[in-house]
């Protein structure tokens, strides 16, 4: 990954719903992404892919986000996982990095690079 503007970075699009998981992938455009449908999908991918970040919607079938990043915290502790969810608790989600509501899916790219930049060494 290359400091600053981040274009190197890998990033893990999960959501269910394809239609979201492409609006995010084309919002994150500057970035390498690939997409899994769902948290079991985005585990196994994380076996065998090495990823700078990770999104996380919460609402999906055979394992939600929270349990997805539950996991992900475990096997992956330093990786970083911005939740991009309809469904955001007033409280902060245990575990996650950022958090960012789909309604302002545009402010991602700058979610993304604002948490990469803080898990920079020296930050």
């Amino acid at each position: 990954m290359t400091t600053g503007q981040h274009p190197t970075a890998k990033i893990l699009v999960t959501d269910d719903d394809p239609q979201m998981r492409r609006a995010i992938t084309r919002t994150l455009c500057d970035f390498t992404t690939a997409e899994a449908g769902d948290g079991a999908e985005a585990m196994r991918m994380l076996e065998r892919e090495r990823f700078d970040l990770v999104t996380l919607d919460l609402d999906m079938p055979h394992m939600p986000g929270r349990e997805a990043l539950k996991r992900i915290r475990v096997l992956y502790p330093a990786l970083p996982v911005v939740i991009v969810s309809t469904i955001l608790p007033a409280d902060e989600i245990p575990g996650a990095s950022a958090t960012l509501d789909k309604a302002k899916l545009a402010r991602l790219p700058d979610v993304v690079r604002a948490v990469l930049t803080a898990m920079e060494p020296g930050k």
